[in-house]
């Protein structure tokens, strides 16, 4: 069975791992301290220690060495810099370009004022990553697993040294990544 790896089981991480591994998934997951590492153990999850920030990143190459599918679980924190967590999510990306795995799966958590979540018009993530190839293959994998297309890979005018690409998830929530042209 593909081994799965939740990166971030903070409360709801953990619970998706222990779910996964009641339905007997092969499931590791990553915590900030050696201490969460040995919760995780204690839950019969194999534990790493990953630090993720915009200047830094330990831990993740043995922690997705091994992975088929990896669940991103790391959402900004309270008083987040939108700067420096797009930072973050760029140092992950970076060191996914070499791994083997072959589905990404990236989710926030609730909203935080208790509403209901929802998309609006105009409202869109957008992923900045380091090569065209990524572009292409994370709009490949998308659209492989259920996303709607909404604007192949490509340069688009206006962005003469930018190459985009856009879709929806199954929540239809718009989605754009991108990246500079190599010269």
């Amino acid at each position: 069975m593909d081994n799965i790896g939740i990166l971030g089981c903070g409360w709801l991480g953990l619970s998706l791992a222990i779910n996964l591994k009641n339905k007997e998934y092969s499931v590791c997951g990553s915590r900030t301290s050696s201490q969460g590492v040995l919760e995780l153990e204690k839950k019969g999850i194999k534990g790493f220690k990953v630090i993720m920030n915009r200047d830094k990143s330990e831990g993740i190459k043995p922690f997705i060495s091994n992975l088929k599918t990896l669940i991103i679980s790391i959402p900004p924190k309270r008083n987040f810099n939108p700067h420096n967590y797009s930072k973050t999510i760029k140092k992950l990306l970076e060191a996914l370009d070499s791994s083997k795995i072959k589905r990404i799966i990236f989710y926030l958590t609730l909203p935080f004022d208790g509403g209901k979540a929802s998309f609006g018009n105009g409202t869109m993530v957008a992923f900045k990553v380091s090569s065209q190839k990524i572009v292409d293959n994370v709009h490949e994998l998308a659209i492989k697993n259920g996303a709607i297309n909404e604007g192949n890979p490509g340069v688009r005018e206006g962005y003469d040294n930018m190459y985009f690409s856009y879709f929806r998830d199954l929540d239809y929530n718009k989605i754009c990544v991108y990246s500079e042209l190599s010269d």
